[in-house]
């Protein structure tokens, strides 16, 4: 259970609303948001797939991260050719 999920800021969620019909962050503002999340490694991609049960109904988050052979952590939010795309590097310290 979730305690919190989203903003309380009412005059961001209009500006999130496309990044949540992407499946990339949740627009609005809930309290104890019952959730699911289910993790597999495909083709040594770490597939994610989390699910929120909102009072306003079902909502799922999907991303596939990966370690590129330049030592990049890629992170891919959302379905397909919708996904965006967040690299970090990997160094020694």
């Amino acid at each position: 259970m979730f305690q919190r999920v989203g903003t309380p800021r009412r005059w961001l969620w209009p500006l999130l609303r496309p990044l949540e019909h992407r499946g990339v962050v949740a627009s609005g503002w809930e309290h104890d948001v019952p959730f699911h999340i289910e993790n597999r490694t495909v083709a040594s991609r770490a597939i994610g797939e989390r699910t929120f049960r909102f009072a306003r109904g079902t909502w799922v988050m999907r991303d596939a991260v990966a370690l590129t052979q330049r030592g990049r952590v890629v992170d891919e939010l959302g379905p397909g050719s919708c996904h965006r795309r967040v690299i970090s590097r990997v160094e020694d310290c």
